[in-house]
């Protein structure tokens, strides 16, 4: 009995004694890692301070104003002088002959001549284009003067009268359309609403299919179609 707690102390006595010598040996190892990561770290510290700086280019002394040399000036070469050309005496005045009689003037044109009328012209066919008919009254009264056989402007004519509900002035309007353009269907519709007011039902017929021939989808379709349903005997 005696005999084996006598080998438990001496074990365990053992183990302390590895114990500690483990525990050296790892105090000794961690002692001697921070000293050398010191020793390099100051080694690295000394180099840098004693390395001397970059040098940038050297950058040239300015030169006195002494030192430079002088520029070289080169004359320019001079031509050689030409003769000057023999000077020939003026012609006189009286021994030139007029080549031609001179122009005689352009002929004034007068306030009444049809040149007169062009911006009433242009005013008449930009308020057509707009349907403005009611202001396009003056300007294409002015414009008929200078233009009597434009058709265009004879249909403004006509539908400025009928805006205005003048349909005897309108139809004879549209009448003179219709003998210069057979071909514009509003002339027709104006002339059959002229013919309507005096009780021409006949004529006021055949204007009617008159525009439908030339529009039969036209903006006066409708009422055309219309009247002739309403008058089929006509």
């Amino acid at each position: 009995m005696r005999a084996s707690l006598l080998a438990v102390h001496a074990a365990q006595a053992e183990a302390r004694a590895r114990n500690r010598r483990e525990t050296t040996k790892a105090r000794v190892l961690v002692v001697t890692a921070v000293v050398t990561f010191a020793v390099g770290l100051v080694a690295t510290r000394t180099r840098a301070a004693r390395t001397p700086p970059p040098r940038g280019p050297a950058i040239a002394a300015p030169v006195s104003l002494a030192e430079r040399p002088a520029p070289v000036l080169v004359a320019p070469k001079l031509a050689a002088p030409t003769r000057a050309a023999p000077m020939r005496a003026p012609i006189s005045a009286a021994r030139a002959a007029p080549s031609e009689a001179p122009a005689s003037a352009a002929p004034e044109t007068s306030p009444g001549d049809g040149t007169a009328n062009t911006g009433a012209v242009a005013e008449c066919e930009m308020l057509c284009k707009r349907h403005h008919w009611r202001q396009a009254a003056e300007p294409c009264a002015a414009a008929i003067k200078t233009r009597p056989d434009d058709a265009i402007i004879l249909l403004g004519l006509a539908q400025s009268a009928h805006a205005r509900n003048r349909l005897a002035e309108a139809g004879e309007w549209a009448k003179r359309t219709i003998a210069l353009d057979p071909n514009l269907a509003e002339a027709f519709i104006i002339e059959a609403h002229a013919e309507v007011r005096v009780g021409d039902a006949a004529a006021a017929a055949r204007d009617f299919r008159r525009y439908l021939s030339l529009a039969p989808r036209g903006w006066h379709a409708k009422e055309a179609r219309e009247a002739l349903r309403a008058r089929p005997e006509s």
